[in-house]
């Protein structure tokens, strides 16, 4: 067998230097030229690096360099933060949210308070609504000379009482079920002793209502109040 059967046709150019290089080594016919560009890139590769050892210790900590056409270009390496490297604060959305928030939640913890108070204003004067009542169940505030329109508001006033002391007998004796310690029977009946209660103290307000008003003589009056 023929030396360029073995090793390929020569050729000339670098696929001739191959050729030289390892005729006796018997390489592939077509690994020629491959087998080279590695040698010539590695060889180019070891120059740099020699090139680069040689350059960087020559070259101050403040400079690093780019590699163009295989020399050493220094770039300046200052790290000083510059006005690109600054993130601005964020306002605006964000901080106007939050105010928001501050203001609806001081005037929610206000609204609160202002409804605690004015409920523990209206417990107080139910309280003392509630001391005011005669054995009728309201307070009574007739009195003689009173006219006809200032009879009509002390009578409808004094339903308001009965119907507000009606719901208190009811929800206590409510309650009193609830926790166990009466029946729904005791419940019911307590419920329609309070109801009977109401009535009646509404019959007597109305009796002194006529009689404010200088209707004492009338039938409903007499077959009612006497």
């Amino acid at each position: 067998m023929s030396r360029t059967r073995k090793l390929g046709k020569y050729k000339g150019a670098s696929f001739a230097d191959e050729f030289k290089a390892n005729a006796k080594g018997f390489q592939p016919m077509f690994g020629g030229p491959a087998s080279a560009m590695k040698s010539i890139m590695r060889q180019k590769k070891q120059e740099l690096e020699k090139v680069a050892g040689k350059i960087g210790s020559d070259i101050s900590e403040d400079f690093s360099y780019d590699m163009i056409d295989g020399k050493p270009v220094p770039r300046p390496n200052n790290n000083k933060p510059t006005s690109e490297d600054i993130v601005p604060e964020r306002v605006g959305d964000r901080r106007g949210s939050i105010d928001a928030y501050k203001a609806g939640s001081k005037k929610a913890k206000e609204e609160a308070a202002a409804a605690a108070a004015a409920e523990a204003e209206a417990e107080a004067e139910k309280e003392r609504l509630m001391e005011e009542y005669t054995a009728e169940g309201y307070t009574d505030d007739y009195k003689e000379g009173m006219t006809s329109k200032e009879a009509r508001l002390e009578h409808k006033e004094n339903k308001g009482e009965l119907k507000d002391q009606y719901k208190i007998a009811k929800g206590d004796a409510k309650a009193r079920k609830k926790s166990g310690e009466i029946s729904g029977k005791e419940y019911r009946a307590i419920k329609k002793e309070e109801k009977g209660k109401k009535k009646a103290a509404k019959k007597s307000s109305k009796c002194k209502k006529k009689a404010a008003q200088g209707k004492s003589g009338k039938s409903w009056y007499r077959k009612n109040c006497l």
